[in-house]
């Protein structure tokens, strides 16, 4: 499972996407990427930031394409 998270260090608010699994019967942080403080994050979508050597794609559309392929076959209202 892949989620943002937000850490307090020394007062300061950073955020991080990380993935988690099941590891032994436990829930695991398998990894993470440092995003930097939502300063950060805000300024390099307003600028458009640098042109990136590299990218990795991610999964982030599969959860909102199940949500969405739920409620048009009513399984919500099934289930509820």
């Amino acid at each position: 499972m892949e989620r943002l998270e937000l850490k307090k260090i020394n007062g300061n608010i950073y955020y991080y996407y990380s993935q988690w699994a099941c590891q032994n019967g436990k829930c695991r942080r398998v990894w993470q990427k440092f995003l930097g403080p939502l300063e950060n994050i805000v300024k390099a979508f307003e600028t458009g930031g640098h042109t990136p050597l590299y990218a990795e794609v991610f999964q982030w559309g599969l959860p909102q394409v199940l949500w969405r392929e739920s409620q048009t076959a009513q399984i919500t209202s099934i289930v509820d």
